[in-house]
């Protein structure tokens, strides 16, 4: 976080100890240890105590940390979409082949509604990429990973969209084909 480092250098710029500053916010020298390695954040109350003490804006106090925060809940969020969306469509073709065995063209109707639900989730994840600038595999990685992606090395995704979409969507369909395949023996094997 840039706010240990901030913390650092204002400490350093007015000449304070971790036990002069600590004992100036009313804080442990602990506590104060913990901002600065990164361990803990501080409180409101200790950010504006912070930032009337060193005489800079809570915004200067804290610049970076906000973008920093939004960047880990889109990881998470984008992580936590992948995941569902992955169960949604795995779901979707597992029960694709019995539900239709078992009863005609209207048993497709559930493993519709996941793969919609699956779709759904998979425009919520372009979204996050789209809002982050990340295309190609090696940009969502290292975005994943919290690292800033290499702009100057041109990922092949980026240099061939077309070949890429349509790999992707030739990937998906064999995916697919394997998965109601997988489901159509899993199922006459239990049928037996």
């Amino acid at each position: 976080m840039n706010l240990s480092n901030q913390l650092k250098k204002l400490r350093a710029r007015d000449g304070l100890s971790q036990e002069a500053l600590a004992s100036r916010v009313y804080v442990t020298r602990q506590t104060v240890s913990n901002w600065e390695t990164g361990k803990s954040y501080p409180d409101i109350h200790s950010l504006i105590a912070l930032s009337v003490l060193f005489n800079v804006s809570l915004d200067e106090l804290v610049k970076g940390d906000i973008e920093i925060m939004k960047n880990e809940l889109d990881v998470y969020r984008m992580k936590l979409w992948s995941w569902i969306m992955i169960l949604l469509i795995v779901a979707a073709i597992v029960i694709m082949w019995p539900l239709y065995v078992a009863f005609g063209v209207q048993g497709l109707i559930p493993s519709g509604i996941l793969f919609a639900l699956g779709f759904a989730v998979s425009v919520m994840l372009e979204r996050i990429k789209k809002k982050h600038n990340v295309q190609a595999y090696t940009e969502i990685v290292a975005f994943l990973e919290g690292k800033p992606a290499d702009k100057d090395k041109v990922p092949w995704e980026r240099k061939h969209k077309g070949r890429a979409t349509l790999l992707k969507l030739a990937g998906g369909a064999v995916a697919g084909l394997v998965l109601v395949a997988l489901s159509y023996l899993i199922w006459t094997a239990l049928l037996k």
